[in-house]
């Protein structure tokens, strides 16, 4: 059995030092414990009025730049590619989609506030849009997400309205 002698150590040392430099660049990165604390995640809780749990979405509270991350919205229009994986539809079929759903915060330490309701759906580019968002990005997209927030208080409130004015 060989021993361990000073050549050994000074190996060892090396590799305890390549662990503890990994270790302090992922705390620098925001990692702690390997969980990215720099990001947001949200799960669907609800689809077109019925109860699901599917969907696991991440987003970035802080940008690359240091500006605040895109939030909630751009959570939902991920989650409109989640729902259309889920509903069995990719390529032209997504086009078809036009649901209604909510996301809910799952990130851990967050208030778990569900966020929504959301009316969401696919719109083709044109082909002059593909082609700029070729130029652009280097890639080949032929179609967006297009996700609103349904306002249900100004719903109600222009029924009222409207109720006001045909009763008086």
């Amino acid at each position: 059995m060989p021993h361990y002698n000073q050549k050994n150590f000074e190996e060892d040392l090396l590799k305890l030092e390549k662990i503890i430099n990994k270790n302090n660049n992922k705390k620098k990165n925001n990692q702690i414990g390997g969980v990215d604390t720099n990001e947001r995640h949200f799960k669907i809780v609800e689809l077109d009025g019925q109860v699901v749990d599917f969907g696991r979405i991440s987003v970035r509270k802080i940008t690359k730049g240091g500006n605040p991350g895109s939030g909630p919205i751009s959570a939902a229009k991920k989650a409109l590619r989640s729902i259309s994986e889920h509903l069995g539809m990719s390529g032209e079929k997504k086009l078809k989609i036009n649901v209604q759903f909510m996301i809910k915060e799952i990130t851990q330490g967050s208030s778990k506030k569900i966020y929504g309701p959301y009316k969401g759906h696919y719109r083709k580019y044109s082909e002059q849009e593909k082609k700029e968002k070729k130029e652009k990005t280097g890639r080949n997209y032929e179609m967006e997400p297009i996700v609103k927030l349904i306002d249900l208080k100004n719903k109600k409130s222009n029924k009222k309205n409207k109720n006001n004015l045909s009763g008086g």
